[in-house]
């Protein structure tokens, strides 16, 4: 299933009081497969959030705020094998609706590559952190 698809919307000015899923009704892909676009809509969100989160913290150097809003077992995903080039392909269309500055199809390579090494860093140490606690914990065990 593609992970990139476009939102219809059928009206505007929802209030804040509404519950997701009326909000998720004015954005519909399929009309009558409501169950579909509940599936959807979670990976399309997650994928925005994360590369809201590298893009933020790609353009203005604050390292701490991808440590803090990321989590990795959510990201692990997103840099597995196999997935790198999925991954990539995703932020650079992205990173194309977001940045509004002319840049080059190199450049945005080359942004999408740093910010990609960048989540890739961040979860091999969450991970290798939370394999050492588990690992303490084992051995004071023994």
């Amino acid at each position: 299933m593609s992970r990139v698809f476009f939102l219809k919307s059928k009206s505007f000015g929802v209030k804040a009081r509404n519950y997701p899923k009326r909000i998720i009704d004015r954005y519909e892909l399929f009309l009558e497969n409501e169950s579909v676009k509940s599936m959807i809509i979670e990976y399309v969100v997650s994928d925005f959030y994360i590369f809201l989160i590298l893009f933020i913290s790609h353009e203005f150097y604050l390292p701490e705020l991808l440590e803090r809003n990321i989590d990795d077992m959510k990201a692990f995903w997103y840099v597995s094998d196999g997935n790198e080039k999925t991954t990539k392909k995703i932020f650079s269309n992205l990173f194309r609706m977001i940045y509004t500055e002319n840049k080059s199809d190199v450049q945005i390579e080359v942004e999408v590559n740093l910010m990609y090494d960048r989540l890739e860093k961040m979860v091999k140490k969450k991970q290798k952190r939370k394999i050492c606690q588990i690992s303490k914990r084992v051995t004071s065990k023994l």
